[in-house]
């Protein structure tokens, strides 16, 4: 429920996404978007900004990239910005994905679990990715109920960690008006 941000913030939540992410999320939750005078206060309040691959949020670049995400659902956008990149909802490292993520220092990537999924990386696909992409720290994320912490933890390789709530990643952040490559 965002309805509570909104209320805090005092405004409508930006919202970025490709023309036809947004359209769907504009489908699905039509109420989020539509003008009324509720005051932020009955219902939450999204504003969209339709993004390119190449955009910018408070002064830091962005490099935005499609990526596979199941044979039934739209594609999701992974995300770069300086050395840090950003890939959840994925199942395939696309030759595009591999070629923009060279170079980064911190990936948080997918990875749903042990098995093989339709929609999402599993671990041996997720740690295939890392070993080509090569990132000198890789976060683990959207994993499910069965992943245990402490036996990943003991058959990770060095510099892969599956994330946790609450985990504060501290890495290379560009300053503002700095460019990804």
């Amino acid at each position: 429920d965002l309805r509570g941000l909104n209320y805090v913030m005092g405004r409508d939540i930006d919202v970025y996404g490709d023309a036809a992410n947004l359209a769907e999320i504009r489908s699905r939750f039509s109420y989020c978007f539509a003008a009324t005078g509720d005051k932020l206060r009955y219902r939450p309040r999204l504003k969209a900004h339709e993004i390119e691959d190449r955009f910018a949020i408070a002064g830091l670049d962005f490099i935005a990239f499609p990526q596979p995400h199941g044979p039934h659902t739209l594609p999701t956008l992974g995300l770069r910005v300086g050395d840090f990149a950003y890939s959840t909802d994925v199942n395939e490292l696309t030759p595009e994905a591999e070629r923009l993520l060279a170079g980064i220092h911190t990936w948080v990537v997918d990875c749903l679990g042990d098995y093989p999924n339709f929609a999402h990386a599993h671990l041996d696909l997720t740690l295939e990715w890392i070993d080509r992409v090569r990132p000198e720290r890789a976060v683990l994320t959207h994993m499910n109920h069965s992943v245990d912490y402490a036996e990943w933890m003991a058959k990770l390789p060095a510099g892969v960690e599956p994330g946790y709530d609450g985990l504060v990643l501290e890495v290379p952040w560009p300053q503002a008006g700095a460019r990804a490559e």
